[in-house]
């Protein structure tokens, strides 16, 4: 950007544009945990073989989960989280360990489940009181804007059929992110110093593994053909 900017906006403009830098890697690093696929073919048709999407650095948890430990569940509700947990087997039994992951749309259709809604069920942690979900099961239920809703059927983004969504259970015990190089934001002034620009690079260098040496691997579940 332009260093006049600097001075004309009304808005400081470097620490913004670092700041929606580093946001940037953290939504690319989320996407890749939950949508990575190392695969030619990406499990997505609209990410292709790009290597500069972030969804293909890792196989992230929808990957792994679909390929592995599939669970039936075509409603969001809290019973069926439960479903999904139950699908991991021994991976599945210490709450503490465990995280669900859900989108948008389903955690406005949790929050009126019955089973957490009201007083009398869930106390002072009912969702009527607090307008959020805590837990379910005494496991944290984390909602991602990244979780995808207009997958088909069968758990992956075809372009055709895109009307459902998926709901996933991870052992985070059993998953790892090994850091390289940890996120850093250099400003550069010399580049362009003839234009008067300044530039801000960023970059980092990790992987996210599951660390489970079993086989199927059951640390990550998921539901799919689930409706948003």
């Amino acid at each position: 950007f332009s260093r006049s900017l600097e001075a004309d906006s009304a808005l400081a403009i470097l620490p913004f544009t670092t700041m929606k830098l580093v946001k940037a890697f953290m939504n690319a690093e989320e996407r890749a945990i939950i949508d990575g696929d190392t695969d030619g073919t990406h499990q997505d048709s609209d990410v292709g073989a790009s290597t500069t999407d972030a969804r293909t650095a890792w196989d992230g948890l929808r990957k792994r989960a679909i390929a592995q430990t599939v669970a039936t569940a075509t409603t969001i509700t809290a019973l069926n989280l439960g479903v999904v947990r139950k699908a991991m087997g021994k991976w599945g039994v210490n709450p503490s360990d465990l995280a669900f992951i859900i989108g948008v749309t389903n955690m406005h259709t949790l929050l009126a489940d019955t089973n957490l809604l009201t007083v009398d069920k869930m106390g002072p942690n009912a969702t009527i009181l607090n307008g959020m979900i805590g837990s379910v099961f005494g496991v944290p239920v984390i909602v991602s804007e990244w979780v995808r809703e207009d997958l088909n059927a069968s758990g992956v983004y075809d372009g055709i059929t895109t009307t459902k969504t998926s709901m996933l259970c991870v052992n985070r015990n059993e998953w790892a992110m090994g850091q390289r190089m940890a996120l850093d934001v250099e400003v550069d002034e010399s580049i362009y110093r003839e234009t008067f620009q300044r530039v801000v690079i960023a970059f980092q260098r990790e992987d996210f593994q599951s660390i489970a040496a079993v086989s199927p691997d059951e640390t990550p579940a998921v539901a799919y053909n689930v409706p948003p």
